[in-house]
């Protein structure tokens, strides 16, 4: 679909939805003028027929084309530790800039902050897991999933997860430290 389509598409939900807001916040007793709803509708369809009318066969092929290199890109990063291009193109079939694109169409980010991300959800899991192993520390745990950098690995963890790693632990071993009743959020109260 074109911007062009699209931005019709967009104005026919925009002006319709509109109408029914203004309608609906009369009040509940208020009743919606005859045809709101049915005027909505036949102006969307209306924007929609005139999209399935148009020859946008081969945008839609190029969409699927560009989901399944995704699909693919985004397996391949799943089982990779350290993040190679080449093995996303081998992997895909696919060239750099197209996994690129398939990327920034269907996850909004690169590949490369795509598989930084996995990586951290993984460190992430590690913490949040039952610290049975507790003589591994952060750092040892971020280094087996390939962050060096202490400081860039609690500075990508904070944006990624809005606190410090030191802050999901402590917040585990709390969580452990409580009486059975606290952790199934029973509390000490009984009704």
């Amino acid at each position: 679909m074109s911007v062009v389509h699209t931005s019709r598409v967009a104005r026919a939900l925009e002006a319709g939805t509109l109408e029914l807001l203004q309608a609906c916040r009369r009040g509940p007793d208020a009743r919606l003028p005859q045809g709101v709803g049915t005027a909505f509708v036949v102006e969307l369809a209306a924007a929609l027929d005139f999209q399935t009318g148009l020859d946008i066969a081969p945008e839609r092929k190029d969409r699927r084309q560009g989901f399944t290199t995704f699909a693919v890109a985004r397996d391949a990063l799943a089982a990779m530790t350290e993040f190679d291009y080449a093995a996303l193109v081998s992997a895909t079939g696919r060239c750099r800039r197209s996994i690129q694109m398939a990327f920034a169409r269907n996850a909004w980010t690169t590949p490369l902050r795509y598989f930084r991300a996995l990586k951290l959800h993984r460190v992430r899991g590690v913490l949040l897991a039952d610290p049975g192993d507790r003589h591994a520390t952060i750092g040892d745990i971020a280094a087996a999933h390939g962050f060096w950098n202490w400081s860039r690995f609690t500075q990508l963890y904070r944006r990624q997860f809005g606190e410090k790693p030191s802050e999901t632990r402590a917040r585990v071993k709390r969580r452990v430290g409580r009486p059975r009743d606290m952790q199934e959020g029973r509390g000490l109260c009984r009704a």
